[in-house]
């Protein structure tokens, strides 16, 4: 058994993953190649040189809590997120918060 094997996306490169020891045969079972995922939980680190693979600078490690999970089901894409930028979502000022205190004079 392998004790690290490392994935990458396919397309444009841009992170690659790698995951070791006892962890292997755990995500081994759980990515297919050609699926799609959402990867929670992951370790964001620098590569060290003499193990980038890519001309990127960083990589995810998967450890005992990263979460994998499908993002979509092989007969169906209506289950596809929507995501959207933060910028987009609306800024709401209220006056008050829930407890009927006005917020303005907490500033004051």
């Amino acid at each position: 058994m392998p004790d690290c094997f490392s994935i990458l996306a396919e397309k444009e490169a841009k992170i690659q993953a790698t995951i070791f020891g006892d962890n292997v045969a755990h995500y081994d079972k759980a990515v297919k190649f050609g699926k799609e995922y959402e990867i929670s939980n992951a370790r964001i680190k620098h590569i060290k040189e003499q193990y980038r693979t890519t001309e990127e600078e960083y990589e995810m490690e998967f450890v005992d809590t990263t979460i994998i999970r499908p993002l979509f089901q092989a007969s169906s894409r209506d289950d596809v997120p929507e995501y959207c930028d933060i910028g987009a979502i609306p800024h709401i000022v209220e006056s008050e918060d829930r407890h009927g205190k006005d917020t303005n004079s907490l500033c004051s």
